[in-house]
């Protein structure tokens, strides 16, 4: 799903920011060669950081992750 969404907006993977809500999407986020910020209002936290694939970052929200924009490189 991520390649695809990359090759239709005609954006190698590597430019692309990956939001995703879900262990497994990060997973997938990430096998596609993406960066990806984790959403964590249907998962807490520890469970991203537990998994087999780590986000950049994590926000509880897409509110907070905008609160930070150009900072969240830096977490």
């Amino acid at each position: 799903m991520f390649l695809h969404a990359a090759r239709e907006l005609g954006v190698p993977p590597d430019a692309c920011l990956a939001f995703e809500d879900a262990p497994v999407g990060v997973t997938a986020a990430i096998r596609a060669g993406m960066r990806c910020i984790a959403i964590t209002s249907s998962f807490p936290p520890d469970t991203f950081a537990a998994g087999s694939a780590v986000p950049d970052a994590a926000y509880r929200d897409f509110e907070a992750f905008l609160a930070h924009e150009g900072n969240w490189l830096q977490h």
